[in-house]
């Protein structure tokens, strides 16, 4: 299904990508510079996501310099957010792609925010996964940045990250060596701990405003690792972005447990819809959810289909009625300006 890994040029770092089969649409993941564009699609806990992402369009995967299977760094020569931002159009330029949809997660907010901010005519839509604009060393309800940097290099290699932070993903030990087979292609322990600390300085909050392409952001409820607060940061100062908030503890979209096969053909609820004035606009949701959930608006569905153990299938239906949460959820951290709720 996926392209054989090639090479951008990014100045002249080196950005490996791969893509899946061409779709009406072309759909970036940005990453969050640990990951490994050669491993990802194999990845037992992601395989369902990345099939729903297909099924909207052509994915591409890259690695950012100084992971994966891209250029690595050196001390003297650490990736600047310019850089990084620069990855996008890089592959998009090799693969003669005109614009994508960025789907980016977690800290990978900065370098597609930078993009969209400066290439607007070539972001079709920026959909931010649990994301945040502010950096997390400023949190105080958090133990000291050196204490978690030096547990997440301890730990680097071994799987156990990704369930620390995603504490509601299947998880077995077929799951753990994936990921722990993930991690190592993806950095070292060393190159972790050198980049750690940079990427938890980003802080982009000047920047947000600046961003003028439609964007949906998705946050999970109760996820303790960035709060639900730092996404209602992010879109209530970006211009008429729509906020979703989705039950659960966990950082990343791709890992919820599959979903089974409907019985009659899925629609999916996308976040493109018609093009008016030669824009193309958020669409407004439909019946029935995709596997992946960071690119749909649940939240606003009157009930929407969740998971559960079950003994003879792993996982059963449940339907639980979904309310709209505009409550605060104290961190202990308040952005430079008031946040508006009831988006």
């Amino acid at each position: 299904m996926f392209s054989e890994t090639r090479y951008a040029m990014n100045g002249e770092l080196h950005v490996a990508y791969r893509t899946s089969r061409e779709g009406p649409r072309d759909l970036v993941f940005v990453p969050n510079w640990f990951t490994c564009c050669e491993v990802i699609p194999e990845n037992p806990s992601i395989q369902g996501w990345v099939e729903a992402m297909t099924s909207l369009g052509r994915l591409i995967l890259f690695d950012q310099p100084g992971t994966g299977i891209s250029d690595p760094i050196t001390p003297g020569a650490l990736p600047t957010l310019e850089q990084w931002a620069d990855s996008l159009p890089a592959v998009l330029d090799d693969l003669g792609s005109s614009k994508a949809v960025l789907l980016a997660i977690a800290g990978a907010f900065a370098p597609a925010a930078l993009f969209a901010a400066t290439h607007p005519s070539r972001t079709t839509a920026l959909v931010v996964l649990d994301g945040y604009a502010d950096p997390m060393a400023e949190r105080t309800d958090s133990p000291a940045t050196e204490e978690v940097l030096a547990a997440v290099a301890a730990m680097w290699g071994t799987g156990e990250f990704v369930h620390v932070i995603n504490p509601d993903m299947p998880w077995n030990e077929e799951i753990r060596a994936a990921w722990a087979r993930m991690e190592r292609l993806t950095a070292s322990p060393g190159t972790v701990a050198l980049m750690l600390p940079l990427v938890s300085q980003l802080d982009v909050r000047a920047l947000v405003p600046t961003v003028r392409v439609p964007t949906l952001v998705v946050h999970h409820t109760d996820n303790p690792i960035t709060p639900p607060e730092l996404g209602k940061y992010v879109a209530d100062h970006i211009s008429g972005a729509k906020y979703v908030e989705l039950p659960g503890r966990n950082m990343f979209h791709f890992v919820e447990p599959a979903r089974p096969a409907p019985t009659d053909p899925p629609r999916w609820s996308t976040c493109w819809g018609p093009t008016v004035n030669g824009q193309q606009h958020l669409a407004a949701p439909m019946r029935h959810p995709p596997i992946s959930e960071g690119v749909v608006e649940p939240a606003f569905h009157r009930r929407r289909q969740r998971m559960s153990p079950s003994a003879d299938h792993g996982y059963r239906p449940v339907f639980e009625h979904q309310t709209h949460r505009h409550a605060w959820r104290s961190a202990g951290t308040r952005p430079p300006t008031p946040i508006r709720c009831g988006r």
